[in-house]
């Protein structure tokens, strides 16, 4: 893989890396209010196979049921732009997931999210489109 493109200001680049770094952290540690907290009041989440979810609290009605789960995630960006007061990012995750009475589960994907600037290193998810990686046969 290729080294991440980063262009921008340094320091609001490194303010979304550990945005991602969070996203990661929040879910593996069933921390679900604080990954709720990445995202702008007006977000709009794009889930593979699914419709739009639009505004936080129908984020957190399409992911509550979720929370319940054991999950494991890492998000690894491939290019962190930032234009102004938005930034875009890709890249990929992986993540593996537990049900509380079943076996782990191992899932890849990839990712584009527009994000909006909340202050000074602070950033949130605006817009967040999402796959799966097909598993090879």
């Amino acid at each position: 893989m290729s080294s991440m493109i980063k262009s921008g200001d340094p320091a609001e680049v490194a303010a979304i890396e550990k945005l991602w770094v969070s996203y990661g952290k929040t879910l593996t540690e069933g921390r679900f209010d604080d990954w709720l907290a990445l995202w702008d009041k007006d977000g709009v989440q794009m889930p593979y196979d699914q419709g739009f979810n639009e505004g936080l609290a129908a984020i957190r009605r399409a992911n509550q049921s979720d929370a319940s789960l054991k999950v494991v995630m890492e998000v690894h960006a491939r290019e962190i732009s930032v234009l102004g007061a938005t930034a875009y990012s890709w890249g990929n995750y992986g993540f593996t997931v537990t049900p509380p009475q079943g076996s782990p589960s191992h899932f890849d994907g990839k990712f584009l999210t527009i994000l909006s600037k909340a202050g000074p290193g602070q950033w949130k998810i605006y817009r967040d489109c999402f796959n799966l990686t097909p598993a090879k046969t």
